[in-house]
C-alpha cells in the first residue's frame, strides 16, 4: 500500500470515528422553568413557550442537538450550580449567579409589575409604599433590587409559592396585598382565570425591560465551551434583531 493510499485510509477512518462519536454524543440538556408561561411551561407533557421556541430555533441554526428539561425553578438553579444541567434559562444576571453560570444571549426581556385586587388598590410610587404589605412572589423569582432589599430587611413581607396562578388565587382570596411578577407572564395566566376582571396591574412598573439569559454552567464539562457560548450569544441576539422574538410574543398572547 502506497503512502498516499494509507493517508487517505487513515483520514477516512478518522472521519468515520468522528461521525460515529457525534451521533452517539448525548444531546445538550437545557433546564427551564416548568411554570413561567408564556416563556416556559409544560403543556400535554412537553416543554412549550417563547423561550423554548427561541432556543429550538437557535439550536436548529447552529445544528445543536438539545433536550429541554422543564423543572421547578429552584431545582433548575441548584442543578446548574452543580453542573448536572449544562445549560439553563431564563436567568437574570446577578453577581451571585455569575459565580456558577456563564451568560450567553437573552431569550426574552422581562418587565416586573405589581398586581392587586381592584377593590384593594393602593398608591404606589416607590418601594416605601409597600412597607408592611404582604407581597406574593414565585419561588426563585428576582424582581427588583430595592424590593429585594426591603424584603431582606423585613420592611416588606414576602410569601413565595410555586406558580403565578397560585399567587393570583391567593390575591383573589385576600391572603396577600399584591403579587409581584413578570407582566407578560401574569397577563397570559390571567386569561385563564374566571375572576381575571377583579385584578389589575398598578400603573408604575417595578423595573424597565430586563434581559433574561440562556446560561452555561461553569461546573459542567463541555467541549469547545467558549465557542458554544459565543455562537449562542450571536444567534440569540440575531433572533431579537430580525423580529423572531417579537413575532413569538405576539403569537403566544394572541392564541
Amino acid at each position: 500500500m502506497s503512502l498516499s493510499m494509507l493517508f487517505r485510509l487513515t483520514c477516512a477512518l478518522a472521519a468515520g470515528i468522528f461521525a460515529a462519536w457525534a451521533q452517539a454524543a448525548p444531546p445538550l440538556r437545557v433546564g427551564t422553568d416548568e411554570s413561567l408561561p408564556p416563556y416556559s411551561f409544560v403543556h400535554e407533557g412537553k416543554a412549550k413557550g417563547i423561550d423554548v421556541d427561541m432556543l429550538r430555533i437557535a439550536a436548529e441554526r447552529l445544528k445543536l442537538d438539545i433536550e429541554i428539561v422543564p423543572l421547578p425553578w429552584k431545582r433548575v438553579l441548584a442543578l446548574v450550580e452543580k453542573g448536572e444541567l449544562p445549560l439553563a434559562m431564563p436567568l437574570f444576571r446577578t453577581p451571585q449567579r455569575e459565580r456558577f453560570a456563564l451568560f450567553t444571549g437573552p431569550v426574552h426581556f422581562s418587565q416586573s409589575g405589581l398586581f392587586v385586587r381592584r377593590d384593594h388598590r393602593f398608591p404606589f410610587t416607590d418601594i416605601g409604599d409597600l412597607a408592611g404589605k404582604r407581597i406574593g412572589l414565585s419561588r426563585g423569582f428576582i424582581t427588583q433590587d430595592e424590593l429585594d432589599y426591603a424584603i431582606r430587611t423585613g420592611q416588606v413581607i414576602a410569601e413565595e409559592v410555586g406558580s403565578i396562578e397560585q399567587n393570583l388565587r391567593k390575591l383573589l382570596a385576600g391572603r396577600i396585598d399584591a403579587f409581584a411578577g413578570n407582566v407578560v407572564s401574569t397577563r397570559y395566566v390571567l386569561r385563564g382565570l374566571p375572576q381575571a376582571a377583579e385584578l389589575e396591574a398598578l400603573p408604575k412598573l417595578l423595573n424597565d425591560a430586563r434581559p433574561a439569559f440562556l446560561v452555561v454552567s461553569r461546573a459542567a464539562i463541555l467541549p469547545e465551551r467558549a465557542k458554544l457560548i459565543e455562537d449562542l450569544r450571536q444567534t440569540l441576539e440575531a433572533l431579537h434583531r430580525d423580529g423572531t422574538y417579537g413575532r413569538l410574543v405576539e403569537r403566544y398572547l394572541r392564541d
